[in-house]
């Protein structure tokens, strides 16, 4: 991994920079996978135990817990070592866990382990959107839509996860997709751009105290970003599920859902930044909303998976771009540093992320999956409000 040696007013050398960028996409492209493989294994665990939807959200809830553990964690770490490096750590840890995950036989093992791999992975995740902005200021132009790009890529790897799983079995699957992602990571991850672990302490110092001064629209821009990962999050932990409960399809079919939404990110947000300033973050935000609305309704009245995955990929056009707007938002509020908007706004988001999912789980238990995704329809035409309210051009390309 290289030592970017930065002092104010310069940057690292383009080749660097270029390495680094391609190393962070990578890591944002294998992360993205492995949020595949889970996608794929959520109903098979829901099958191999024979759980319903409250038993399974028990589990969920198990990784959202572990998710909640990762904020303190981070912010421990990142102050003390540089934002690459514990991109590095920690992702050692989590991309093999997910083999670990497949191969639980004892629920309480099950448990611990999906604890542990909610913990590493969104630590993980943390760091590498970190390292993200550090490397998008060192280029000095936008490029965080394009790794959030590249994670959605990675997600479209569940239309190959589903089959294999169908045929080697659920712990099979886990071990070689973990082993196959983790040899990725390891040749990928030695260019991540990484500070001095001195500048990182003094860029924490300059940001102590920032709860004190939290302006209005980062609680909106931090309320707006929940419910974009929750919405992202039901896809990713009830996709799987819903095709197969709902819709009766093949276990082959199980990962078809999430990677054709996977695909339709992609390919939006690696448009999200001529979209920003071709319409503005406001317009493109609202009309983002609307399009999440109507997906997620057409998804609850498809009369079978061919007819959903048209909606699947709509779904993926309207979120593609809430995250990436909010985040540079966050980085530019007047009176806040950068850090601390992005801190506050990505660690709600992931939160949602990781619990929203489970609490779905209980409400489909009493009135099913598909009320479950016309309310969520109901929760992203509302969002469209808090894009509305929010003043000025806060995401205007630099």
């Amino acid at each position: 991994m290289s030592e970017a040696a930065v002092t104010s007013g310069t940057s690292a050398p383009a080749g660097e920079i270029r390495r680094a960028r391609i190393a962070v996409s990578a890591v944002f492209f294998l992360l993205g996978a492995e949020m595949a493989v889970w996608a794929v294994m959520v109903p098979l665990i829901r099958l191999k135990f024979g759980w319903d939807e409250a038993e399974l959200s028990r589990l969920l809830l198990a990784f959202g817990a572990g998710s909640i553990m990762a904020v303190p964690t981070a912010s421990f770490i990142l102050k003390r070592l540089p934002h690459g490096r514990v991109t590095s750590l920690f992702g050692f840890i989590s991309l093999p866990l997910i083999g670990f995950v497949g191969l639980a036989s004892s629920v309480p093992i099950l448990f611990l382990l999906v604890f542990v791999q909610g913990w590493m992975l969104a630590v993980t995740d943390i760091a590498m959107n970190a390292n993200a902005v550090e490397l998008e200021d060192e280029a000095q132009k936008p490029i965080v839509s394009s790794f959030h790009a590249w994670f959605s890529l990675g997600g479209f790897l569940g239309v190959f996860f589903g089959p294999l799983a169908a045929s080697v079995g659920l712990a099979q699957m886990g071990v070689l997709a973990a082993a196959i992602l983790t040899l990725a990571f390891a040749f990928m991850q030695r260019h991540l751009l990484a500070r001095r672990v001195k500048q990182v302490k003094a860029a924490a110092s300059r940001g102590a105290g920032w709860w004190r001064n939290i302006k209005w629209i980062i609680v909106i821009l931090a309320l707006a970003n929940l419910t974009a990962y929750a919405l992202e999050g039901t896809v990713v932990d009830w996709s799987g599920v819903y095709i197969e409960k709902v819709l009766g399809a093949d276990p082959a079919m199980f990962g078809v859902g999430f990677a054709v939404f996977s695909v339709a990110m992609a390919a939006m947000r690696f448009s999200g930044d001529i979209l920003r300033s071709r319409f503005g973050a406001r317009r493109l935000l609202a009309a983002s909303c609307i399009v999440a609305a109507l997906s997620y309704a057409a998804i609850a009245t498809a009369p079978n998976v061919w007819w959903s995955l048209p909606a699947y990929f709509c779904l993926g056009l309207g979120l593609a771009n809430l995250v990436p707007i909010l985040f540079v938002a966050a980085a530019r509020v007047p009176g806040v540093t950068a850090g601390s908007g992005i801190a506050l706004v990505a660690g709600l988001g992931y939160v949602g992320f990781l619990t929203f999912p489970p609490i779905v789980g209980f409400i489909a238990a009493t009135y099913g999956l598909s009320s479950v995704f016309l309310g969520l329809a109901m929760v992203a035409a509302l969002t469209t409000f808090i894009a509305v309210a929010m003043p000025g051009k806060p995401s205007s390309p630099s």
